[in-house]
């Protein structure tokens, strides 16, 4: 058994609750990792990791319950985050890395 903590900073701190999904997405350059889990709980965990000096900014945002899935992907070159739960529609996050996830209606956007 070895401490991953070196790879994977984003995993340093404990989570609320149970983890359900754990997403991936190096950046075109490879010079970032962005990280997203999703709790039991409905808490999800972004994290944006340099994969030179660690991790570089992180947020948490709750959906009031459980997450079933996070996907990232790219469209016209832009990073999105989907995040799917067990009761609530499907939201999408656009713009993942150049805005930061700052939640307002013009980076928040429901899907059904």
């Amino acid at each position: 058994e070895k401490e991953t903590f070196e790879d994977f900073p984003e995993f340093q701190n404990e989570f609320p609750s149970v983890v359900l999904w754990v997403e991936f997405f190096i950046t075109k350059d490879k010079s970032s990792r962005l990280t997203a889990v999703g709790c039991e709980c409905g808490a999800i965990y972004l994290f944006i990791v340099d994969l030179l000096k660690g991790v570089a900014d992180s947020w948490n945002l709750t959906h009031g319950n459980s997450i079933t899935s996070c996907r990232f992907f790219t469209h016209n070159s832009v990073v999105n985050l989907l995040v799917t739960n067990s009761l609530l529609p499907a939201m999408l996050y656009r713009s993942f890395l150049y805005s930061y996830l700052v939640l307002d209606l013009n980076v928040l956007h429901f899907v059904v």
